[in-house]
């Protein structure tokens, strides 16, 4: 009889994968066209890493195989004895697949069907517990079947005759009747008429035990060779247990493997289980080890890649996400490529889809959809290739803000274990570097050949549009997708909020939330009035209406100088300067026909001075009024330079130098007044300073340059008096030759230090 079960299982198997892909495709094929799957019903709840029900859905065509395999337990009625493994990695369908099994089996008339008993080792403790409860579901099940024959026969057998109680003797044999006892009695969860039985059996027949194991098993066989129906144990996520669990589970089997009338059904991964039967029992073939326990194997049926990724992809649209033609585009090569990679069993299938319904349903508008998927669908693939990209993210957006550097060893490094979780799905970095390219910043594409392939520098631009369209790439979104957290050193979701609330309202209030901004440094050493006036640039702030664009600009225009003071100096001027620059062609845009009133106001009565200067500068070098070296990308139309010009020339006529030497820039305020077209005027304010000698020290203190020097131990500032810097606007050589004398002769001791300074500064003049 058992080879005959054995062929039927074989033929079974053959059958059902041949009928498993048909109806795999033709299923598919129907709810493709109908939009939806059987029933006209797409269930979108979070579905969990849970089986199968026997009444659930059946997406993947399990139910074919499933049905012949619950026929052919059902032959087998009159084994001695069988144990088969339903094998397949984890996640193939496994449980499902004997969760529908039984469903078919319970649809049987109870004479044409065994009993299912499902024992579950993974809830028990250690050896002793796992003897007891699994003979405790034995004995329950046969029970059953005896008591069911008893109530539709109206025999009634002598107790002593029951297989169940030959089966309570036998457990009594295997274990100490007393500890077992003991341990039903102190919480092991199996109570009731089963637990007292067993107990009061231990005592029993610890007295008229037979003479030895051999001769209890036969009688336990005896008995089970009456039962008029057949039992089928089935034994779940074996490969979930521990190693040595693993192999105590094989051998409670292999013990009670040949019970005549019972089919044992264990389900696992066979490459897990022979690594653990290789590591726990030392033998050097796992597999042939657990081939001398399960006689037949019934590997799972494989879905199709193919049917996968089209499950996904409906499942996935049943959502109904809004969604443009480009994300959907993208999303589509996204299911085809990594798809294709990450969605290998239908626990993949699943467990991506609820996690991108648990995430999406808080991050939906925040966040690139597109991206979004990609993600999930590498968490769920290759865990490690997620962290990977996490750490690598926030690097990449410490380097968005301008204040750090990654160092050529930690490049390697980074890129050495990208290498080791590309090995892992068996891919290396020249077969993906275009896939990652298309969604992390910094990565090499297909034509750069740069030495480690991460960590380019990102062109700004770029950077400004990830962060436009909330991409993965975008220093300021990338960690919504990990955590639902902000970056640290991003704009949070409120900044937008509160700078729209303060530029509606005035120009004032702009100030005073620019200047809060200023004193608040985040980790990567930028404030975060840089980081937002960094993300104006990008139409962050949604399109500004005019009265928002002028307050901000008058704002800009009065406060910028003092938010100078507590801002890195880069080459140029303070940073914050440069980041609030970038902003003005959007501001500018927004202005629309009064927009040369608000330059007029903007640069007559702002009070950043040193702000209004520099922009002044630049437009002059960029419209080709001074220097051999036009820029086309102007700020200004010509009209608007001829006012500003106006007005800055009036305004510099009308300052001391003692107005001058209170601008944090007076030297580059001097150098405007003359390149806008004064070429008398900063050249006689001075020579009126330096009549005297403290004149002269004055000035000349507030015309030093600075140049910063680094050593591989130290950086620091020298203060120059250089010919190039200010023979333009004194004479030179008799400004020198004044201060040289002044350093050896003037009587104010303070005035003859002071001059000693200068003349160094000019020494140092000379070489930098």
């Amino acid at each position: 009889m058992v080879s005959l079960l054995h062929s039927t299982i074989y033929t079974t198997y053959r059958l059902c994968r041949l009928n498993q892909g048909l109806s795999n495709r033709y299923a598919l094929a129907l709810s493709w066209r109908s939009g939806g799957t059987s029933g006209g019903e797409i269930v979108t709840q979070i579905r969990g890493d849970r089986a199968l029900a026997g009444d659930g859905e059946d997406k993947l065509g399990f139910k074919p195989t499933a049905e012949r395999l619950a026929e052919a337990l059902a032959a087998g009625v009159a084994s001695d004895g069988l144990v088969i493994g339903v094998t397949g990695r984890w996640g193939s369908g496994k449980s499902s697949l004997i969760n529908l099994t039984q469903a078919t089996l319970r649809s049987r008339p109870w004479t044409e069907s065994p009993h299912v008993v499902e024992f579950k080792p993974w809830l028990v403790g250690d050896r002793d517990a796992l003897l007891q409860a699994f003979f405790a579901e034995l004995v329950a099940g046969i029970d059953q079947i005896e008591l069911e024959s008893d109530d539709r026969t109206g025999v009634r057998l002598r107790k002593a005759e029951r297989a169940g109680t030959a089966i309570r003797e036998f457990a009594g044999m295997l274990a100490d009747a007393s500890r077992i006892a003991k341990a039903w009695g102190e919480g092991i969860p199996y109570v009731g008429w089963i637990a007292g039985g067993l107990a009061a059996a231990f005592d029993l027949f610890a007295k008229r035990r037979p003479k030895s194991l051999a001769e209890s098993k036969k009688k336990v066989c005896d008995r089970l060779a009456k039962l008029t129906r057949a039992l089928v144990v089935v034994i779940d996520d074996v490969d979930r247990l521990d190693p040595t669990e693993i192999v105590e589970v094989l051998r409670l089997v292999r013990s009670v493997a040949d019970f005549p009338n019972i089919t044992y059904v264990l389900l696992y991964d066979p490459d897990i289980v022979s690594h653990a039967v290789c590591a726990v029992a030392r033998v050097k073939d796992g597999h042939a080890y657990t081939e001398k326990i399960v006689q037949i194997t019934l590997p799972v049926p494989l879905p199709e890649a193919f049917d996968l990724r089209r499950w996904f992809e409906r499942e996935l649209w049943a959502m109904k996400l809004p969604v443009a033609d480009e994300i959907e585009r993208r999303i589509a090569e996204i299911i085809d490529h990594e798809g294709g990679r990450y969605l290998v069993t239908p626990r993949s299938v699943v467990r991506t889809l609820d996690s991108i319904r648990l995430y999406w349903a808080a991050l939906k508008g925040t966040v690139d959809l597109s991206d979004f998927v990609w993600l999930q669908l590498v968490k769920v693939g290759n865990p490690a290739l997620y962290k990977w990209i996490e750490v690598y993210l926030t690097e990449m957006s410490a380097l968005a803000s301008g204040r750090t550097s990654i160092q050529d060893k930690q490049k390697a490094k980074e890129r050495a274990e990208l290498d080791v979780v590309l090995e892992l799905e068996k891919a290396t970095f020249a077969d993906l570097h275009d896939r990652l390219a298309d969604r992390l910043p910094g990565i090499a594409g297909f034509l750069d050949q740069s030495e480690h392939g991460i960590y380019r520098d990102v062109h700004q631009s770029d950077v400004d549009r990830a962060i436009a369209a909330r991409r993965l790439a975008s220093p300021d979104h990338y960690r919504l997708y990990f955590a639902f957290a902000e970056p640290a050193n991003a704009p949070r979701a409120t900044d937008f909020t509160d700078l729209s609330a303060a530029i509606s309202q005035s120009a004032e209030q702009a100030q005073d939330l620019l200047r809060q901004w200023q004193g608040e440094h985040l980790t990567s050493g930028v404030t975060r009035a840089e980081v937002m006036l960094d993300r104006l640039s990008t139409k962050g702030l949604t399109s500004p209406t005019r009265n928002e664009a002028e307050h901000l600009l008058i704002a800009y225009a009065n406060v910028m100088d003092e938010l100078g003071e507590r801002s890195i100096n880069d080459f140029g001027g303070p940073d914050v300067w440069r980041r609030a620059m970038r902003s003005l062609p959007v501001l500018f845009e927004a202005l629309g026909e009064e927009r040369q009133a608000v330059v007029r106001r903007m640069f007559s009565e702002g009070r950043a001075l040193s702000w209004l200067t520099s922009i002044f500068r630049n437009e002059t070098f960029a419209h080709g009024r001074c220097g051999d070296r036009p820029d086309s990308d102007r700020l200004l139309t010509s009209d608007e330079l001829d006012v500003v010009t106006e007005i800055m020339l009036a305004r510099y006529r009308n300052m001391s130098f003692e107005d001058f030497a209170a601008q944090s820039q007076p030297l580059s305020m001097l150098f405007a007044w003359q390149q806008g077209g004064d070429e008398r005027g900063p050249r006689d304010l001075l020579t009126r300073e330096m009549e005297t000698d403290e004149g002269l020290v004055f000035a000349l203190e507030h015309l030093c340059g600075r140049v910063r020097t680094a050593t591989p131990t130290s950086e620091r500032e020298i203060v120059t008096l250089s010919r190039a810097n200010i023979s333009p606007l004194v004479d030179y050589e008799q400004v020198r030759a004044r201060i040289t004398d002044l350093a050896d002769t003037a009587a104010d001791e303070t005035l003859r230090a002071k001059a000693k300074s200068l003349l160094q500064s000019f020494q140092d003049g000379d070489r930098f």
